[in-house]
Order: C-alpha cells, then structure tokens, then sequence
C-alpha cells in the first residue's frame, strides 16, 4: 500500500492546465510544463472550443439529439464535466460512452482525429472527479477513457512528428506512465526514495527496491542515416555486468529478484521506447541529429554508459529552453545590463560562438577536445536569440530599453518568449533582470511621539509567481531627504523605475501616492527636532543604583580561593593534602571560565611588598608577571590583604578545578597579550574579596500567623488560587511593605510545579492596582519561558490587567536606540546598544531575556523598577559571568530570585542568589568560602554549627514549599511495580530499594544482550586506553538500546519485524507490555506521556502507537521549535492521546497537566532530571492521581548477572537517596544538598555495571605495558592525582616543548617527560626533552617552585641515570611504579573514565 498521506499531498499540490482543480493529477516533475500547455498551444488556440460550447454539446448528446462532426469533437472536452440537466449525470457513465469513445479511436487509427480533439479528451481524463463518482458505470467509463488514451497515443504521437510540439506531447513522450493503470503510484514511490524523512517508510509498504543498474547504449547506423537507431545492449550495477529483464517499466527483474529502476534511467527508457521504439519511423539527419540530442541528456542525466565510441564523441544539444541572466553595473550615464543567454549543458565556447555570426544560425558547431558539439537550435530559441541579437547588441542594454527589458523580459523579447525563457534559473546565474515589478512603501519607527528611524518595505514580484520582501533601513532626514529627490526626478522624466541600492523601483501610480507619503514622512522627521543620547545622559552616575561604582573599562577580578582538603579515608583520592596550596581565581569581565595561577606563600609576601611600595610612591597601578595584566594599587591591596587572611585559615575551602581544566602556562601571559577593543561598561561592587556594598536587613521579617493575601480585582473569576499559593502571595505583600528600608528581596524556591509565576502575577497586579504610578517591573527570564509569562497573564487575568511589554524580536528592534542618534564620544567608548529614551512607554511589566539585558544594560540599569524578578534564577549563580554583574547594576524597589533549584553545584550558587537580592547579608565570596559546607558535606560540629547559622540568615527571605508541603492540594502520585508474580501490578506513594516494575528479557533479547556482554568483555581488552572507553561507552549504550527496543539499536535505524507485528511484539517485551497499558488507559480516556531520548525508539512507538490506537502522537524533542503550541494540541484534544517527549524538553516551563499516566521507557542518567520530567505532569493543575512507569527489563531465568536497566535502577535510588540526606530533617537542609548529579561511568561499572563478569580490576605493571603513548601520559597524570596534585597533561597542538604533564602541589610541582615504550632500556632523550622545556614552563609560572622529572614504564640506562644526576632530574621507572600502584590502587575504570574526561 502506498502511504494515502503522501498520496493525498501528491494529489492536492498538482494545479494542471489552468483548471481549478484536479482530483485524479500527475506528479509534481511535470506540474510547470503542464501548466505552460495552454499558453504553448498556439496552433489550436483560435479553434479550441469553449466550456460553454462543449457543455452544450454533452448535453445535447445525453438527451439523444443527433450531432454531426463538429459537435462530436466538442463533446471530448466535456465528457468527465457533471450535467445539471441530467442530475449530475456525465457522458463516461451514460449509456452514449461506448458508442462515443469507439468513434475517436477508429478515427484516430485512420488519421482524422483531430489532435485538439485528443488533447480535449487528455484534459477530460486528468480532471476527472474520481471523489464524486459513485457508480460502477463512471468508473468504468473512466478506465475505458485511460484506455482509449494509452492505445491511440501512438498515433497522435506519430501525428505530431519530432519538432516543434506542443508541450503537453513532450510530457506525454516523458511521462507516457501517466496514462497507465497507476499514473501516479511510480512517482510516489520516487518522492519517498529522495526524502530521507520517509526512509524508513519505504520498508513498510509493499514497493520493491530502487536498482541502481545503469543501461549500456550502441547504435545502428550514424545520424546522417535514415535508419539511425539507438538500443540498450546491456546493464551495469556496482561496476559489474548484470542480467536485466524489463517487465513493464519502471519494473525490472535483476538476479530473480523485482526492483525499480531509478527515475532517471526511467526517463530514458520512455525516450528510447517512443523515439527509436519499433513504430518508429525514418527520419531525416536534423530528426535524427535533435532525437540523439534529447536521448543523449538523458543517457548523462541517468548515468548511463555509450557502448560505441561514435555515440560518446557524437554530441548535440537541443536546448529547448533559454536561460537569460544579466548582470547590471552603474555608470555614468545609469545602469548597464549585460545578457548572457544559456541553457542546461551549454558547453564551454557557446557565448562565443553565438558573438561570432550577426544573425543567429540554425545550429552552431563547437570544437571540443578534439571533437565536435553541435548545437541545434528549435525555432521558438531561434526567434528569443534573434531579439537579442537585434535588441541588444554586443549583448548590452540600457537607458529606457534596459528598464522594458528588466520590468517585463518576456514582453521585450517577444511572442515565443513565453515558452523558452526557463523560470527556473541557477543560483549562480540568478539574474538581476528576473524581477516583474518592485513596489515599495516607507514604514516610520515612532517612540513617544517622534520618529526614530524609517524603513523603506521593498517587494518584488518575479516572473516565476514568487515574491519577496526586503527592509532597507534609512536612519536619517538626510538619507530619505535624497531617495524621495531620486524618485520625484524620475517620475518627472517619465521612467520606468529609479535604482536604490540593488533594487529597482518600479515607477507607476502607486509609486507617486508613496512619494506624496514618504514626503509628508520627511517634514515630520524633520522638524521634530534632535534627539541624539548624548555623553552625559551616561555618564550622570546618580541616575544608576548606589552599587553601580562608576563607568569604564571592566578590570579583571581576582579572587583568591584554595583546593579542598582531602578527606579521611580518601586513600590519596582528594585532589591536595591537608595542607591547602592558595590558587589565585582570575575571573574576566564577559567570561565564564576562570583563569587559575597558583601562587606561595613566598609570592604573597612579595606580591605585598610591591603593594606597599606602590602606595608609598602614589602609583596608580601594581605589576607582577604572575598576573596577566595591572592591577589598581587599591585593588591590589584588596587582593593581598585576603590573601593574607585565607593564608591564615588552613580550614578554609573551595572549589577545585577538574583535571585537564587547570592553567596551561602559556594561557594567561597568551591572552593578556592580545590586543582587544576596550568597550567602557558600568563598573560594580562585587563583594567578592570583602564586604564592599551592604543593603541592611531587619532582623525579623516573619509574617503574622493570621496574614492574608490582597488579590487583584483583574484576576478572573473563576480563577481559585491554592491555599500555598495564597499564604505564597500575603508572603510577598508583607516583606514588600518593608521595602527598601527593611529588606530588599526574597528567594522564591519552591518546587516546580506549584505556581510560582501566578503568585508573582498576583503580587504585581494587586500592587499596580494600589500604586498606579509606580515605576514598571523588570522580569527576566530564559528564551523559552518569554511566551508562557505573557500566556499566563492572558490567561488568568482579565484584560485589565496592567499592560507587558514582550521586549524582543520586533518589539526590541523597535526601541533600538540608531547609531546615528547616539553622540560619537560614547560610540568610541564601545557604548552603542542603547534602548530610545522612554522605551518602557505605559507598559507595568517588562518581560524580556537575559541576553536582552546584558546587551542594552545602560538602559535597563537607567530606569526604575518596581519589581526585578529573575525567572529560572540559576542563570546568575555564576558569580562573574556578565548576566550576574548585570543584573546586580538594576535599580529596584524589591528584588526577586525565582527557582526550584537554588543550589545545584555548590553553595556558591546560594551566595550568587542573596547577592542579587540582600547584597552583604552572606559576607565577601571569599568569607563564604571558608565557612559553609553542605549539609552532605558536615563532618566537624563546627561545620554543622555554621550551617545551622546560614539556615538562619536565609530563612527569613527563602519561601520554600515542596509538593510534599501541599500533598492536600495535589492528586496523589503512584509509582507501578511489580508483585511477586511479573504479571502482578502494585501502585505505591513510595518506591524502596527492591521495588521493581519488571518486564522480562526475551529469548530473542537476551541473545543480543549477551552479545553486548561480550562486547563490553572485548573492549575491556583493549589496549588503547581511550579506545578501550569508548569501546566500553558503546557496549553499554547498545545493552540499554536492547532493553529498550531490540529493533532500535545504534547506528541502525527503526525498521518493524518482517514477519509482522505480532512477532516484532513477541521480541521487544517492554514495547509489548506498554501498548497493553495503553489500552486500559484508553479505555479510562486518559492521556499519557511517554519519555524516551532516543530518536529511533521514538520512531517505533510513533509507528506501533499509529498501527495499535489510530494516533499520530507528536514527538518533542529539546530542539523541537514551538514546542508549547504541541502541548497545547495534545492538551485540547478530548479523551485518549499519548506525546512522546525527550526528557531534554522537559525543561523549565511545560505543562503536561492534561496526561496523569507517565512511562519513563527509556531512564535518564539523573534523577533530579526523570524527577523533573515526571512533574511535567504532576503538578498545579493536575486534576488525577498520576501514576509513574519505570518498566524494567530483567532476566527471571538468569540470576547471575543484573541487566543495565536493574542497575542503573538501582544507581538513580542511591543518588536520590544521597541528595536529600540532612542533619536534623530541617526543611533548608535538602535545598541546600542541591540536586543529585549524574550517574557516572566509573560509578556504574564499580560493582559489575550491567554484568558480574565486568567487575572493576586493579591495574598492575603489565596492564601499563600496553597502553600507547598518549594513555601513559594520561596514567602518569592520574597517578600523581592520586598522591595529592593537581596534574595536568599539556596541550599538543603546537607541542609540548618537552613537558608532557604539569603537576603542582603546595607551591612546589613537576614538570614531567612521559616515555612509554616496549624496550626494556630507556635512553637519555626524555630528559633532554624536560630540561630544554623547563625554562619555559618555569618563566610562565615563577611562584611555583618545579622539579624536573622522567617517568617511564621501563628503566632508564646508565646514561640515562647519569645525565639525570647532572642536571637534576629526578627518574621514575619500572621498580617504583609498581610500588607506587601498590600504594594508589588505580581500576581500569577509573583510568577510562579519566582518559575520556582529559581527551
């Protein structure tokens, strides 16, 4: 079958022969030639009989009335046409058909039929209204006129002759299967083929495959003979001959089995059968000569072989269709068009050979690598060629003509223009003449009441039917002042169009109302005065907020922070010992990624000593090579006094960069060196070394027991707000009534899913309602989310509700501040993105993105606001990216942080978030550092005194409620597991450890499942250790694609069983046992999501879902566009429906209320995100009880080994588990843990990953021995991280200079040579590779004191040893390596996991 949805689009795009509609169609590759017919058919265009005409005659037939020739003829133009007279009735199903069609093909078999007769009765056929036609009669008076068709076209073939034939006679020679039993079925199946879209559909329906069997072609005889002939003598397939059997075309038989042949070889079986066929008859050498011209581009076109060497050197085009490109140059005297007239397969010397002659020629001969192209020309190209030749010479063209030619080419070139001129032209040869006419219309941008900038909206029209529209912006009186003279001129002289940048505008009526316009714009523009944002409008710092510390060029922060200590009972595994190294964290204004050097003791007292002479002398600025670029003597101090400070606390901690993320020595000096463009911004106190901006807060804030929430009177009716949310908006009104004096902002942490935007709705509207006049309120948030504010504020609010502002896209470009209005002074100071002066207009609530912010931050840090609230505030938990600074700079009355996740990472996030709102509250970043720990990371009653104290600072301000807190005002949610019996079904509030909801492997599973098994036991083989990682990665990716879908493996895409669904079903169990689930949730109507990242699993729950319940259920994935508008449809439709969601867009902002069965087919790697997923779901809004699926594949029959799915079950529970431990079950405890993080390799292999037999090894020598160069160096770097440095291998790209690892620990490290090798005696090389790249290493990094050091996995020779002794070289060899992984047990795990991680 063929897939009716195709099908039906085939059908609804064809648009044949001006007719309104056409139900029966042909394919797409002829619409256009078919559409030209008409117009083409100029021998018949005076005779053809007119509807009305053949109407009449039809039915005066149908009544019995006797008609002579003439009538009989005009009936074929109306024999599929309904008769109202006769209730719709037609001629194909009235008794008068047989009688009737057995006329024209006697008199086609005799010659005297007429071809427009034929041609009416071609056009009766392919308009036939098969949809309305219900009788057995009009389908078979149908099938017998597609039969009369294909048995007298022959004859009307033949009648036609070789040159000059109307187009609709070439289609039909092309495309003679459209008048076959199914015209349009081939063509289906060629469009299907070309669409990688629908690759897997072609093995669904029962087509057979596309050969890619290309013919052989010999000749009889030479053009110039009467009995030229052109036959295919044999086949090529994939270099080899192949025996190949025609059966009906496009149908062919190779090696027994039945394929299709290519579209293209197709076309040129139809040519050969029609134009050297067995009917054919003698032709003359010019026949001949244009017949081998058409057969040969197709022969090429199907890449199809010449068996004689007279058909490969015999060539001649027949171009049927002319191309004319122009290209335009202005010059003194106006623009200049120069005509390059072509076509397709135009060889090189055709311009040349046109230029040679002053009349065009019948055909032109061209001499080509020592042979002979003959060009024919037919006689409608001969006739465009010759207006060229006389319209244009030299093939140039300007003034008046050159504006006739480009406002209507085909006017200019004359009657036959029409036909030849091809519509469809290259890109490359895209003509600048292709443009019918171009209208235009000036748009002015108007802030409060003056114009800002105009754009000219300029739309073409081409030849093709197509338009397109373009903006040209005019950003001054003066620019628009001189086109609207430009056009007045032209008008006035009476031309055809005026040029304005590239385009041509066309001069007409139209054109003179929109001067008239454009004019009155002028006046406007220009008396309205100067509004240019000048330097001082910037630079008034009282207009910014008391944090904003002036303007200029953005210093680099510098924050000192140290390592983490090593835990107990690490065994080694902590990055530094217990004695902390000081690592100097440069963070660079616009930069996420800290720069880190690491610097002594020794450096600081220096460092200070430079500080202190600074001050002494008034220098403004303190150099040391050891930081990229000056300091300020203010900021420097700043910067040794915390120094000092952290030295003195060997308690302290902080964060530790990952391995291979470290300082490369020849980073920071590198980029200090580059000159950039220094862009002025506004300047910030950062608190990060200390304490330099404090908003005060009053010590007690708690609301009263009996407060009550204010709603706005715009909230509508039938709107019920939850009790949490209630308590959630009298909440924020209380500490807003404190505002500014008392506090300045609050954290809205609560989980998602419970409203949090309505809330924040609800508060803004009830305080505009009370202040009108207050300033509006800024909210930021991620792209995604900009459309859901504004949706709420249309949804739960009436239209009373103050008025928003989206602020970007258009809206943003609107208030754009044009470069040309901004004073010159600012613009060298980098500062041009500025907003027009007012652009917040009456808008109360700004929405807009946080890149919006940064970009225009002058603006946005000028104007007041009532509110700042920061949606998804996790975007400003990086405490020196841009966004962070930015949003410290905003003016607010009350500030607010608005996330479910507050501390993801580190508490550094927290300290980011109170920052913004209560900046000072937490101390300097540097204070913070030292003295708060995680609850999960509590050992001392020190630490945990300290976090009880930070639960305290933060409570006041932090609104936390989980859906836990509101259990009263949610459905309830249930997990599915199984019983004892697989085929039993549990729901329970609370999964523990065991609880499963299994589904067991199948023979056919399993099969594959040891086979990924076996897999995961060869890569662990491997010698390469990288390899061996990926190898690893790759068979536990293949076992969780068996789990999941065994017919959906990687690499391969989804294709159902062949032996049908019941089988396919019977092998993939978890598929099985959804689609059963399925259909008890169908027989509820509810709705269901199911969550899998893998694109081939969701292809095949696409098709099983379709086959099974009728549905086309959407798919959204995290790069779906419009992703809401999806949910919206599944959300509306009534009763039964599934989505099937990659859990990646399960992001911030979806609401899938409308589904409360959720299947997690395939697991996530975390499970705070499955959590979050699954919340799509359950949440405000859900009016049932939610039920969660976590099928899991297991082997009942096998106990020795947990499959991939059991495991990292397992794994995500121990992870969630480990997230929410607390101290004393406090309710900021959880939050503060953060979420879970991933499951790792390492941590999923630990304990035998998805099979005991790949259980973690100890390394030992032996295993060393293997690994190449590369991985050795890697091991050395993992190894020395095991004994407490921070080691890191070196960039390669422009060598290593002889250092291939740097490790440092405490001040002092290793500058490291590797040699891995095979031979049990190591030369001297390595370290004359270590001492020549010391230095330089060493001069990049003078604080840290370097040893020079050689490592290998054998033992260094005599020279070897003495060399190292004479230039201080310390040597690690085979002997204390060996003791050295006795002492750091290293696994294979650990060290595929690390060579990944550092690759």
């Amino acid at each position: 079958m063929i897939d009716q949805t195709l099908l039906n689009r085939l059908k609804a795009s064809i648009e044949g022969m001006g007719l309104n509609r056409v139900q029966f169609g042909f394919p797409e590759m002829v619409i256009k030639e078919v559409q030209k017919a008409e117009t083409l058919f100029k021998d018949f265009s005076k005779a053809k009989p007119s509807s009305q005409d053949a109407y009449k005659a039809a039915l005066s037939l149908l009544r019995g009335d006797k008609l002579d020739d003439w009538a009989m003829d005009l009936v074929a133009a109306a024999v599929s046409i309904p008769i109202k007279e006769q209730r719709g009735r037609t001629v194909l199903e009235s008794e008068y058909c047989d009688d009737l069609l057995r006329k024209y093909e006697n008199d086609a078999y005799t010659g005297d039929l007429w071809r427009l007769t034929w041609y009416s009765l071609l056009n009766s056929y392919l308009t036939y209204d098969l949809a309305r036609t219900t009788t057995e009669a009009g389908m078979a008076g149908f099938t017998k006129l597609r039969r009369l068709l294909s048995r007298t076209w022959p004859s009307i073939d033949k009648q036609s002759g070789q040159l000059a034939v109307p187009d609709w006679v070439r289609i039909l020679r092309d495309e003679s299967q459209l008048l076959s039993d199914s015209p349009v079925e081939k063509y289906v199946f060629y469009q299907l083929a070309a669409d990688a879209e629908h690759a897997a559909l072609l093995a669904l329906i029962d087509l057979p495959t596309i050969s890619r069997a290309v013919p052989i072609l010999e000749n009889t005889g030479a053009v110039s003979d009467e009995i030229f002939h052109v036959q295919i003598t044999g086949w090529i397939l994939d270099g080899q001959k192949v025996d190949l059997q025609i059966v009906n075309a496009p149908e062919v038989r190779v090696k027994e089995q039945v394929a299709i042949v290519t579209r293209e070889v197709n076309d040129l079986l139809s040519v050969l059968s029609n134009t050297f066929g067995s009917s054919a008859q003698p032709r003359s050498q010019q026949e001949n000569e244009a017949a081998w011209g058409l057969t040969r581009a197709l022969v090429l076109k199907a890449g199809g072989l010449f068996g004689s060497h007279y058909l490969a050197s015999t060539i001649v085009l027949t171009p049927q269709t002319l191309r004319i490109p122009a290209k335009k140059q202005d010059s003194s005297f106006g623009r200049v068009y120069t005509v390059e007239p072509t076509f397709d397969g135009a060889p090189d010397g055709w311009l040349a050979a046109f230029d040679g002659f002053h009349a065009v020629q019948d055909h032109y001969d061209i001499t080509r690598d020592g042979g002979r192209v003959r060009i024919i020309l037919s006689g409608p190209v001969r006739k465009v060629l010759e207006v060229v030749k006389r319209e244009m010479p030299t093939r140039k063209v300007a003034g008046i003509k050159a504006e006739m030619f480009v406002h209507n080419p085909r006017a200019y070139l004359g009657d036959y223009a029409e036909g030849v001129l091809d519509e469809e032209e290259k890109p490359d040869e895209r003509a600048d003449v292709d443009t019918v006419a171009t209208s235009f219309h000036l748009e002015a941008a108007v802030q409060n009441g003056s114009i800002v900038s105009t754009t000219l909206i300029i739309n073409e029209f081409y030849a093709d039917g197509y338009s397109g529209s373009f903006k040209e912006v005019i950003e001054s009186p003066e620019a628009l002042s001189k086109l609207t003279a430009k056009i007045g001129d032209a008008l006035s002289d009476q031309r055809l169009m005026v040029a304005f940048n590239e385009f041509d505008l066309t001069l007409d009526a139209n054109a003179e109302v929109e001067l008239d316009r454009m004019l009155s714009i002028l006046r406007t523009w220009q008396s309205q005065g100067d509004a240019i944002i000048k330097l001082e409008d910037i630079y008034e710092l009282s207009d910014y907020s008391d944090r904003v510390d002036g303007i200029g060029i953005a210093k680099p922060i510098y924050v000192p922070v140290l390592q983490k200590e090593k835990k107990e009972g690490d065994e080694g595994n902590g990055w530094l010992p217990d004695d902390l190294t000081p690592i100097l964290k440069v963070m660079l204004p616009g930069s996420g990624d800290p720069v880190l050097v690491p610097l002594t003791k020794d450096w600081v007292e220096k460092y200070e000593g430079k500080v202190a002479e600074a001050e002494k002398s008034g220098a403004a600025t303190v150099d040391d090579p050891a930081i990229p670029s000056s300091l300020e003597t203010a900021q420097a101090r700043v910067l040794v006094d915390g120094f000092k400070t952290l030295m003195g606390g060997q308690d302290s901690s902080g964060p530790a960069p990952k391995p291979g993320k470290g300082p490369d020595p020849s980073g920071p000096d590198k980029e200090a060196g580059k000159s950039r463009k220094k862009k002025e911004t506004l300047l910030v106190k950062s608190n990060f070394h200390s304490i330099d901006y404090v908003e005060a807060r009053k010590a007690s804030l708690t609301p009263p027991d009996d407060v009550q929430p204010r709603l706005p009177s715009t909230l509508r009716p039938n709107i019920q707000l939850k009790a949490h949310q209630l308590y959630g908006v009298a909440w924020f009104q209380h500490l807003y009534a404190k505002a500014p004096g008392e506090v300045r902002g609050c954290l809205l942490a609560d989980d998602m899913g419970l409203g949090k935007t309505l809330q924040l709705l609800n508060v803004l509207g009830k305080i505009y309602e009370d202040e009108p006049d207050a300033p509006p309120s800024l909210i930021l948030v991620p792209k995604s989310l900009l459309q859901n504010w504004a949706s709420e504020v249309e949804k739960f609010f009436t239209p009373s509700y103050p008025k928003h502002l989206v602020l970007y896209d258009n809206e943003l470009k609107d208030r754009k501040q044009p470069r040309y209005r901004i004073d010159e002074e600012l613009k060298t100071k980098g500062i041009a993105d500025l907003l027009v002066p007012n652009w917040v207009g009456q808008n109360k609530l700004i929405i807009t993105t946080y890149d919006v912010l940064t970009g225009f931050e002058f603006s946005f840090a000028k104007q007041d606001f009532t509110f700042v609230i920061c949606d998804e505030a996790q975007r400003i938990k990086n405490p020196a990216a841009n966004v962070s600074s930015a949003v410290r700079k905003l003016k607010a009355k009350f500030r607010v942080a608005c996330t479910g996740t507050p501390v993801e990472n580190s508490l550094v996030d927290l300290w980011c978030l109170f920052d913004f709102f209560q900046p000072g509250l937490l101390g300097s970043l540097e204070e913070f550092f030292k003295t708060y720990r995680k609850p999960i990371e509590c050992k001392s009653e020190e630490q945990v005194k300290a976090l009880r104290r930070l639960q305290s600072l933060i409570r006041p301000q932090t609104l936390r409620r989980t859906k836990k807190d509101i259990a009263a005002d949610l459905p309830n949610k249930f997990f599915a597991v199984s019983g004892q019996d697989l085929s039993d079904r549990m729901l329970k509030p609370v999964l523990e450890d065991q609880d499963l909801l299994k589904v067991d492997i199948t023979d056919h599973q399993r099969v594959l499942y040891k086979g990924g098994l076996k897999r995961l036991q060869e890569a662990r083989q491997e010698k390469d250790g990288k390899r061996r990682g990926r190898l690893s990665f790759d068979a536990l990716h293949f076992m969780k694609a068996v789990c999941a879908e065994p017919y959906c493996l990687p690499g391969k895409k989804f294709v159902p069983d062949p032996a049908g669904i019941d089988v396919h079903l019977r092998n993939s169990p978890k598929l099985a046992w959804m689609l059963s689930e399925l259909e008890d949730i169908k027989a509820k109507g509810e709705k269901a999501i199911v969550f899998t990242e893998i694109r081939e699993v969701q292809a095949a729950l696409h098709y099983f879902l379709r086959e099974r319940f009728k549905l086309k259920p959407f798919i959204v994935n995290g790069d779906s566009e419009n992703r809401q508008s999806y949910i919206d449809k599944f959300s509306a439709k009534d009763g039964f429906d599934v989505i099937i969601l990659s859990p990646l867009a399960a992001g911030a902002g979806l609401n899938v209320v409308a589904a409360n069965h959720v299947f997690h087919f395939t697991r996530a790697w975390n499970p705070a995100k499955e959590a979050q997923a699954t919340d799509r779901a359950y949440r405000i809004g859900q009016e049932k009880d939610v039920i969660v699926y976590c099928p899991t594949i297991v082997d009942t029959a096998d106990s020795l080994y947990s499959t991939f799915e059991q495991r990292l079950d397992q794994l995500l529970k121990e992870k969630a588990a480990l997230a929410s431990t607390t101290i004393d079950g406090d309710d900021l405890s959880q939050m503060l843990n953060g979420s879970a993080g991933d499951v790792g390799f390492t941590e999923f292999m630990a304990s035998g990953g998805p099979s005991t037999q790949t259980a973690p090894r100890i390394l030992n020598i032996a295993d060393i021995d293997q690994l190449d160069g590369n991985s050795f160096e890697t091991f050395s770097a993992l190894l020395l991280s095991k004994m407490g440095f921070l080691a890191q291998v070196t960039e390669k790209r422009q060598g290593d200079g002889g250092i291939d690892l740097i490790a440092i620990n405490n001040g002092s490290g290793m500058l490291v040579q590797c040699k891995s090798s095979q031979s049990a005696s190591i030369g001297w090389d390595a370290i004359k590779e270590v001492v020549g790249g010391a230095m330089r290493y060493q001069s990049k990094m003078p604080s840290v004191k370097f040893k020079k050091v050689a490592i290998t996995n054998q033992r260094f020779n005599a020279t070897a040893s003495e060399q190292a002794a004479f230039n201080h070289v310390e040597l690690i060899d085979r002997p204390q390596i060996e003791q050295m992984l006795q002492q750091y047990r290293i696994t294979d795990f650990e060290l595929d996991e690390f060579l990944i991680e550092t690759t």
